[in-house]
């Protein structure tokens, strides 16, 4: 899973979760500071402090998916941590112990969506309910997979010089076209290729020079309607592959 910043801020449910699991620090911090001699408590804050700190870093950097499986563990032993402050904590009345309670239980909650969401594999249902609507990018050696659950072609075939040339062949050919007379004083007129609105707004991929950004409601012409990714053309001229799945189907 190639996570970015991009598919935090731009997704509702991870971006709660990482705001709700910082929070959860918070609190579980100002806890510990207000029963002073925490013991064990601190070791956990500093070790959630850390594990977010790295998670955080790591997706900013664009390396998450090299220390996904690392990860993964990290936040089994947090979860075991969490579990066990939990029930110490609880036990006392004290506004420092509730508060630091109250903040473990937000975290150990957001770390076991985390470990649900980061420990599915992206054909997995748990994958396209969260990401829902959102194109998530392929990896540099193989070809994702779908939202849909089948293998997205890859871009770089519909981008390369070959199919770039076919494609501009073909649209010729097809604007070459006259449509059928029925009489001698009937004007000819090309064949258009089809125009699609997006349904929602797309920031092309800095990575992929062959992906452009659309706008919700934009009108595009469709120069390649196959597969996940269309090759498409911009009122402005700009051409380039976009995702199938912002368009009506």
């Amino acid at each position: 899973m190639q996570l970015n910043t991009t598919h935090i801020t731009k997704n509702p449910i991870i971006l709660a979760s990482a705001i709700m699991s910082v929070i959860g620090w918070l609190i579980a911090f100002v806890g510990a500071c207000v029963i002073g001699k925490a013991g064990l408590l601190w070791w956990i804050v500093i070790y959630e402090l850390l594990l977010l700190g790295a998670i955080f870093f790591s997706i900013y950097r664009n390396v998450f998916h090299h220390h996904q499986i690392m990860f993964l563990a990290f936040l089994g032993i947090s979860i075991s941590l969490l579990t066990t402050t939990i029930s110490g904590l609880m036990g006392y009345d004290s506004a420092g112990n509730q508060a630091a309670g109250a903040g473990a239980v937000i975290l150990i909650v957001m770390q076991f969506f985390w470990v649900i969401v980061f420990g599915s594999s992206e054909e997995s249902i748990v994958f396209q309910i969260v990401y829902s609507g959102f194109t998530f990018p392929r990896s540099q050696n193989t070809a994702a997979i779908g939202l849909h659950g089948s293998p997205k072609e890859s871009k770089v075939a519909l981008s390369s010089p070959e199919a770039t040339g076919y494609a501009h062949q073909q649209h010729q050919q097809v604007s070459m076209v006259s449509v059928y007379q029925d009489s001698p004083d009937m004007a000819q007129q090309k064949l258009q290729n089809p125009t699609a609105i997006a349904l929602h707004p797309y920031t092309a991929n800095p990575d992929d020079p062959n992906e452009i950004s659309f706008e919700k409601g934009e009108k595009l012409e469709i120069l390649n309607k196959s597969g996940n990714w269309w090759k498409a053309k911009k009122e402005d001229g700009t051409e380039g592959i976009v995702p199938s799945n912002y368009f009506p189907q």
